[in-house]
């Protein structure tokens, strides 16, 4: 039963969210991967959190995984209470992230998503989705080595060998030396792309990292119109990239989340319910992200100037920033932080 009713105390809020992904989008003949790995707990991925707000603190030497499912959920909470959410004395540190977040604001328009809201009897559940492919103008190049990432060898594509078709779809944002860089993939989705940087300064927040990746690509920018550094924002026949490839599936509970308690419109509520389930692969073909959640309630100095170009090694086979958004002047709808390999597909699994 579909209905937009308030709901009355003591009632039970249910949110749900949903991300799910057009995987029959084609570039060609070439159709994206088809559907994701098979889904497994948090559990068998301790390097890997989850975060509900690009303003809360990643935990250094983890991965961090965050797209704004459950912002736009929660909107959906405050609409059908008729806002007036307040959180009490004592909330976490996430579930005041959560309530006052505004790092969701314009990621995405209104018509990519959609939120319904569910009553049935006292129960209320909010239910918000949207799904994303990404696929490349063309193949991107298979790296039959793979590449090393945290001691552990892992499939790649990229450009190992100069192709012209790809570097005119992979654009040079900031290059300061091998280990400090970022690039810009535009899939064939022209109003979208895909970031990857690496060697950015760590900071205490998403939001504060993004605000690092934003300096970098200024300061490109600004080098890009000194004679001397030129070279290193075009693509030479020597400059190659290498990207490993995504593939994972996990679903995971937000305990920082659960069991909270705050004053509404409605009445006193309580969160018992809070998880998420997030899916993505990327490869030499393009992008395809899942997401699912659910909550119940009863810098760097100016290099010295060189003229004689150098060969450039994008090679992300370190820690790095990955985030998929309409362009730089909007916050991303999927944000991946990696520090360890365990979202990575392996070398010896099969596609």
């Amino acid at each position: 039963m579909m209905s937009f009713r308030r709901c009355t105390p003591p009632a039970l809020l249910a949110l749900l969210l949903f991300i799910s992904c057009d995987r029959t989008r084609v570039a060609g003949s070439r159709k994206l991967p088809k559907g994701f790995p098979s889904e497994r707990t948090a559990a068998d991925f301790p390097k890997t959190q989850f975060l509900a707000t690009l303003e809360e603190a990643p935990s250094a030497g983890r991965n961090t995984v965050y797209t704004p499912t459950l912002l736009y959920a929660w909107n959906g909470v405050a609409q059908e209470l008729r806002g007036g959410i307040a959180p009490r004395p004592g909330s976490s540190p996430a579930f005041r992230a959560l309530t006052a977040s505004k790092g969701h604001y314009g990621a995405m328009e209104e018509s990519e998503y959609a939120v319904e809201t569910t009553v049935e009897g006292e129960a209320v559940s909010v239910r918000a989705f949207f799904h994303k492919a990404l696929d490349f103008p063309v193949l991107l190049q298979k790296a039959p080595g793979g590449l090393s990432f945290g001691g552990r060898a892992v499939a790649a594509f990229g450009m190992k060998d100069y192709e012209g078709a790809i570097t005119r779809f992979v654009e040079i944002l900031y290059y300061k030396d091998d280990d400090h860089f970022a690039l810009r993939l535009r899939p064939q989705q022209h109003d979208q792309e895909i970031v990857l940087a690496k060697g950015l300064p760590r900071a205490p927040s998403l939001l504060a990292l993004l605000r690092e990746l934003d300096t970098a690509i200024a300061k490109g920018r600004e080098l890009q119109k000194v004679t001397a550094h030129q070279w290193r924002y075009r693509w030479e026949t020597t400059d190659r990239f290498l990207v490993p490839e995504f593939a994972f599936h996990i679903r995971a509970e937000f305990p920082s989340l659960l069991g909270q308690r705050f004053a509404s419109s409605a009445g006193p509520k309580r969160i018992e319910e809070a998880w998420q389930r997030n899916a993505f692969v990327l490869n030499e073909r393009g992008a395809i992200a899942e997401s699912e959640g659910s909550i119940g309630v009863t810098a760097d100095t100016v290099v010295a100037p060189e003229v004689k170009p150098q060969p450039k090694n994008f090679i992300l086979d370190k820690p790095f920033l990955l985030l998929l958004r309409h362009n730089e002047k909007r916050p991303p709808y999927f944000v991946i932080d990696l520090q360890h390999p365990e979202l990575l597909r392996s070398l010896n699994i099969k596609q």
